[in-house]
């Protein structure tokens, strides 16, 4: 039985311009149809191959040519085989510089045949650890369709050999965008739209209900405008307490807490959350005391008679970027030094650290409402230094989060619904009149891995919504507006300036009421 190996040509003949090349031209005159000896008519010769093809222990050996100024192929690979060890294996993309350098151990491992991956449960019916380090390759071919198909010289999972074939796809994954399908399913969010008020009233983030439960288009745009923006508004939800928990199980699994599986928001006397007030509540964000806190919140509106209780959101995601633009030493020291969230309330204590930004771009810890009142200091001089400029990053970062022009401002109405980001997006409420009517707002929360699955099922249905402007180009803009509405003045450790003027802007004064 004839098996070709290939593997990449150690050249030993000096040709144009000091390149080295066979003196056979497989080109066949710049036609590229196989081994030939004919001369070569071209001024710049390409890669080349060796294929050693083993007959019965008679290897013959010839040579392969892809020339550069022939017409692509179509086949865009071709097997090689590192001849000189059994522990590594060669794909070379036609015109590449180098060859693909797989671990045999690593490939063998890949294997997704009925012995190696049960069909019915999905799961490897063998442990990589079991995969010996190096492994003989009786065959390795390139099926008619760009599958690659090998067999295994006596395998581990017995004495007799094993043929494992790697779909085409799979292949071209490797060659082109290696485990970009996985990185799509870790976290299919893709890249964010930033926005601030007037960017997001544009979208219109308003829905349908019948119509997103139905799950055709409108129930993927509004997923794209989750998956951007951070929220969208549903319309006609039915006045019944049980509809939440419908619309949540359209987009994933309910993530329940302490407050239960669903929870209503109603204002009631000793209430143990702000929110359960008639308060002002400030932009924050739900549950960051918890080691996971929800991906998602939920909040349908059964009731709203009262005057004021408007809802703010905040594009949390476009403050971390602009402030990164703005005072890139700000950024840093919110990055570095985190905030302690902390609830002691009716039997239940949580306490979690988390950095105000990340090197996630979608993500941000923000939530006054429920800081532990006494943070973290070390008692020195350089402490009060580390305190100071991280205070005044902290106040940087309040008024870029709550900037009247960054902050949408909605008042609900019964039967709507807001779905929004609970770690990107900022919420908050302005205080109202508890004793001019009422308002009752049933939520829940839903759990990021079920989301994620949600989102890429999708993706695979139609083609994701992307950005109108990246993350960078975005928050530069926004930086650049903010530099320019403002007069800054420079800032040192540990002096009592913030790095913007000391008035405060609309709003600010506004003080959050302890939990």
């Amino acid at each position: 039985m004839t098996s070709r190996r290939w593997t990449r040509l150690e050249v030993r003949n000096t040709g144009v311009r000091g390149r080295s090349y066979p003196r056979q031209d497989p080109c066949n005159g710049g036609k590229c149809r196989g081994p030939r000896y004919a001369h070569s008519t071209h001024s710049d010769l390409g890669e080349y191959f060796a294929c050693h093809v083993a007959n019965q222990g008679s290897p013959e050996s010839t040579w392969h040519e892809v020339c550069s100024t022939c017409p692509p192929r179509s086949q865009k690979w071709d097997v090689g085989l590192l001849n000189h060890s059994d522990t590594k294996f060669a794909l070379r993309p036609t015109g590449a510089e180098a060859d693909l350098v797989l671990p045999r151990s690593w490939l063998r491992d890949a294997c997704r045949c009925p012995e190696c991956v049960d069909p019915h449960s999905g799961q490897k019916n063998f442990a990589t650890a079991q995969v010996p380090s190096s492994h003989k390759i009786r065959e390795a071919v390139k099926t008619p369709g760009g599958a690659l198909r090998i067999v295994w010289e006596a395998d581990f999972q017995g004495e007799q050999d094993h043929v494992s074939e790697y779909p085409a796809e799979s292949v071209q994954g490797w060659l082109h965008e290696p485990f970009s399908h996985e990185n799509s399913i870790r976290n299919p969010q893709g890249v964010p739209e930033l926005w601030d008020a007037k960017k997001l009233a544009e979208r219109k983030p308003f829905y349908s209900y019948e119509s997103f439960m139905q799950g055709g288009d409108e129930f993927r745009t509004a997923l794209d405008t989750l998956r951007l923006y951070g929220l969208f508004f549903l319309q006609g939800v039915p006045q019944e307490e049980t509809a939440v928990e419908g619309i949540a199980g359209k987009i994933g699994l309910i993530q329940e807490s302490f407050y239960g599986r669903t929870w209503d928001v109603r204002s009631k006397p000793k209430a143990e959350n702000v929110a359960y007030t008639s308060s002002f509540l400030g932009l924050h964000q739900d549950l960051l005391y918890m080691r996971n806190p929800p991906k998602l919140q939920l909040l349908h509106c059964l009731e709203n008679s009262t005057q004021g209780g408007e809802a703010l959101f905040s594009d949390g995601a476009r403050a971390g970027a602009s402030l990164k633009h703005i005072s890139s030493t700000s950024w840093q020291i919110l990055s570095e030094k985190p905030t302690t969230y902390r609830y002691d309330k009716g039997g239940y204590e949580f306490m979690n650290d988390r950095t105000t930004v990340t090197s996630d771009r979608r993500e941000i810890f923000w939530s006054p409402p429920f800081q532990k009142p006494e943070q973290h200091l070390r008692m020195s001089n350089n402490g009060n230094s580390r305190h100071q400029a991280w205070h005044h990053a902290l106040q940087l970062m309040q008024r870029l989060i709550e900037k009247p022009e960054h902050v949408f401002e909605y008042r609900y109405q019964p039967g709507d619904c807001v779905i929004f980001d609970n770690l990107r997006l900022l919420h908050g409420r302005k205080q109202f009149d508890s004793a001019a009517g009422a308002r009752w707002l049933k939520g829940t929360y839903v759990d990021q891995d079920s989301y994620f699955n949600t989102l890429y099922q999708a993706a695979k249905a139609r083609e994701p919504e992307k950005p109108k402007t990246g993350v960078h180009d975005a928050a530069r803009q926004y930086a650049m507006q903010w530099k320019k509405d403002k007069k800054p003045v420079p800032r040192k450790i540990g002096d009592t300036k913030v790095g913007e003027t000391e008035k405060p802007l609309a709003g600010e004064s506004a003080q959050y009421v302890p939990s």
